[in-house]
């Protein structure tokens, strides 16, 4: 590898002297964590399967490049890479992909061209490169992402009847009357998606080409603090800026001169929630500590931000305790930038097994199980021996109560989610809240190609077959304590539902996500537009309440589960840095068996 960058530097040298430069690409990446970095690609010395490396100088690497068959304007396609060791003596290294998607793309100068790099971070577009869509490309687009709505999505029209669908496309077709850039594009096509009233349909960030990621994930315009959202006030949980006065409990009063209270308003309509749930809602327009991307990077900065490179944000904020108010000017970073300080704070955050835990508490008189998600897919975790485990060591200190906590897990996998409720009780599957039905089991032949999902049999498949659980032989007998909040809008929300209708568990917390009327999901086709590249996601199954017909579905309460027990955060907890509402709860179960 080493020889073959030594020839590729030389190479250049010897053309860059007799001023052939119209051909020549020079790479400069930020990488300070890699012990080595290559590249591919499909343009000559480039090879896909022969990477060739760049040359370290502190924490950069560095290559240059002479492409001799290309030529100014010609855009430059490559990816950045690593190697692996080879499993097998014998076998070559294994080549791996940089985490992004897509590939990175350089257009050459009619002068000797120079492309930046961070490792991990995909490239912030150059609109001055970036022509807007025409009305024609536009509506194309609309025209297809209509047929998938309307043909594909199982619930398009839960909350709309069918002139309400018309009118919002015919709304839509008009903005898309004129040229829009590709930021009016991606946020017209977002309020598009949450229009549906479908916590499952949105432009979101995890799913978007490599194009879209640019506009979202790349740039260094997120704010670089977090906060949460309490009853419509932002109270600022972590700083990660480079000013020191911003400390835990701080207010946010407006940002740029423009109040919280109508940044709330403003951020609504391009934000999906299921029906009317305002605690949904609410969930979404905050930053939390997680390793997770969050649908509030993706539009504030792109609607209150200055520009793509340098934004800088204007707070006005409450100091707490003391109600002083002062103006703090913060520089905007990317994400990963915010996530390297973040880690400093909570290094724990970067394992994400350090969200599944369990313990006991209060001299071992309480059980605690926490469960911060289900999406286990891209790590080798075993659910059934954390689950052996877990109740291994309850079932041994005898605990009477148990607490299991899910806040902030939004769901994933369905086998360890009903699994759980078998270690609970030996009926608690024997029937499920919803029940899921697919409306449009066939897909239209005309947006297959832009269509892309995890499991090609959701192209065919017309049910949700019940996974297979192993029963438990001794189910936990004591009193089971269920914490919630806005977070739990998919597989978690319907979990929530169950164990309250079946009285399984007592429900603690905030009112959950999801709707009680049901809610869209099961399996996803990604659709991705193809003039603008932008990727909406539309779930083909709908889940209804089980034992309700259609027409009493109006009767059903236009929101998510409501706990049984309503604890909120309070500004002290985000100060004191604690967990107020699972200290209030401990703290009422050992009242209630002192008594």
């Amino acid at each position: 590898m080493k020889a073959m960058a030594a020839v590729i530097c030389v190479c250049f040298s010897c053309f860059f002297s007799t001023s052939v430069i119209a051909n020549t690409l020079s790479i400069n990446v930020h990488s300070p964590d890699q012990t080595g970095l290559y590249i591919i690609g499909q343009t000559q010395p480039l090879s896909m399967d022969t990477p060739i490396e760049l040359i370290r100088q502190g924490d950069h690497y560095q290559l240059s490049l002479w492409l001799p068959a290309t030529q100014a304007g010609q855009t430059i396609r490559y990816q950045l890479v690593t190697l692996a060791p080879a499993e097998q003596l014998g076998q070559a290294d294994v080549i791996e992909l940089e985490p992004i998607q897509g590939f990175r793309q350089t257009k050459l100068t009619s002068a000797h061209t120079q492309a930046k790099h961070t490792f991990g971070v995909p490239d912030t577009i150059n609109f001055s490169d970036i022509d807007s869509y025409t009305p024609a490309q536009l509506q194309a687009d609309l025209a297809i992402a209509r047929i998938a709505m309307t043909q594909v999505h199982a619930g398009a029209d839960r909350y709309l009847d069918e002139t309400q669908l018309n009118q919002i496309f015919s709304q839509t077709k008009q903005d898309f009357a004129q040229a829009l850039s590709v930021k009016d594009a991606y946020l017209s096509f977002s309020k598009l998606a949450a229009s549906l009233h479908c916590g499952h349909t949105h432009t979101g960030i995890y799913n978007q080409s490599a194009f879209i990621d640019q506009l979202t994930l790349a740039p260094a315009n997120k704010l670089p603090l977090l906060f949460q959202n309490l009853a419509g006030r932002w109270y600022i949980s972590h700083n990660l800026s480079d000013k020191s006065i911003i400390r835990p409990g701080t207010e946010i009063i407006a940002i740029n001169n423009i109040e919280v209270a109508t940044i709330n308003q403003q951020l609504a309509p391009y934000l999906s929630v299921d029906g009317d749930n305002a605690a949904r809602l609410s969930y979404l327009t905050q930053l939390l500590p997680t390793t997770s991307y969050q649908l509030f990077d993706a539009y504030f900065p792109l609607l209150f931000g200055q520009n793509q490179d340098e934004t800088t944000y204007k707070l006005t904020l409450r100091l707490p305790n003391t109600g002083r108010q002062l103006i703090v000017d913060v520089s905007g970073s990317t994400l990963k930038q915010r996530q390297v300080a973040l880690y400093q704070q909570l290094p724990d955050l970067a394992n994400i097994r350090n969200s599944l835990q369990y313990s006991t508490v209060n001299n071992n008189q309480i059980g605690y199980l926490k469960i911060g998600t289900f999406a286990t897919y891209n790590i080798d975790f075993d659910w059934p021996a954390f689950y052996t485990q877990a109740f291994t060591l309850f079932n041994d200190a005898a605990v009477q109560d148990l607490i299991i906590d899910i806040r902030g897990n939004g769901g994933g996998l369905d086998l360890p989610m009903l699994q759980l409720g078998e270690y609970l009780s030996a009926t608690v599957n024997q029937s499920l809240p919803f029940t899921p039905q697919r409306p449009f089991p066939l897909v239209p032949q005309s947006i297959k190609p832009y269509l892309n999902t995890w499991d090609q049999r959701l192209y065919t498949q017309t049910s949700m077959p019940m996974p297979n659980l192993t029963p438990v032989e001794k189910p936990f007998t004591g009193k089971v304590w269920l914490l919630v909040d806005g977070a739990n809008a998919s597989a978690t929300f319907m979990l929530a539902k169950q164990y309250q209708d079946q009285g399984l568990a007592t429900i603690v917390g905030q009112p959950t996500g999801g709707n009680l009327r049901g809610i869209n999901g099961g399996g996803i086709f990604f659709l991705t537009l193809p003039n603008t590249q932008i990727e909406i996601d539309i779930p083909i199954f709908k889940y209804l309440p089980s034992g309700i017909s259609s027409s009493e579905l109006s009767s059903i309460p236009n929101q998510g589960v409501i706990p049984d027990m309503l604890i909120d955060v309070q500004v002290t907890d985000i100060q004191q840095q604690t967990d107020g509402v699972l200290d209030t709860l401990i703290h009422t179960i050992t009242q209630a068996n002192a008594n």
